[in-house]
């Protein structure tokens, strides 16, 4: 089975380490939870999307972000799968992070993912071409999303891909509609994901 991974607050503990990283710097004392429904962190602190991605890419500057920890037992799990099916990262950073990033995951995660594509959603070079997560599936045949955002789970449930939609503050409100509830499974973690994926896939 070919599985696309999301990686930042699925792989990596890219938002709780980000938020570490602003109340350093600019004084606040934010934590996830503060961001419940948020679609842009900005707007639950005060500021400009502007500043917000401003201060979003100050952070990519970092020893910090080049260290992020993996979520936890994201390891564990991923080398479980790997063992088992192909995986490959699906990622709205930029491709201005892939060395950064190919760092990140052959650190942490040495062989388990087949290639790394990146949709250029996030960074400063805004003249990279943007690809949809979605898009990048159907073209590499995967057959299972693992995502964090309920926007792209359910965009490709739409085309038949089923989706794990990893549990966030950000999207604790967010409801899976009727019409996808066979193919959009919520998880609070990874040990959780492994416990659904068995129950689910095994048969494939």
């Amino acid at each position: 089975m070919r599985i696309a991974v999301d990686l930042d607050d699925v792989l990596a503990n890219h938002f709780p380490e980000f938020l570490q990283f602003h109340n350093r710097t600019w004084g606040t004392n934010l934590t996830p939870e503060d961001f419940q429904a948020s679609v842009g962190y900005w707007k639950d602190v005060g500021i400009t999307k502007e500043e917000g991605m401003a201060r979003l890419m100050a952070f990519t500057k970092t020893e910090q972000f080049r260290n992020q920890s993996p979520v936890p037992g994201a390891i564990e799990a991923v080398n479980y799968l790997a063992s088992r099916h192909q995986l490959l990262v699906i990622t709205a950073r930029s491709e201005e992070y892939t060395a950064v990033t190919l760092e990140w995951l052959g650190h942490h995660f040495p062989k388990a993912f087949e290639r790394v594509y990146f949709t250029n959603h996030i960074g400063t070079n805004q003249h990279l071409p943007k690809r949809s997560k979605l898009e990048i599936c159907q073209e590499v045949g995967a057959q299972l999303i693992i995502d964090d955002w309920p926007n792209i789970v359910v965009e490709c449930a739409g085309a038949d891909i089923p989706a794990f939609l990893f549990t966030r503050p950000w999207n604790e409100g967010w409801v899976v509609p009727e019409k996808f509830s066979g193919h959009i499974f919520r998880v609070k973690s990874w040990p959780n994901l492994l416990k659904e994926f068995d129950f689910l896939f095994m048969p494939l």
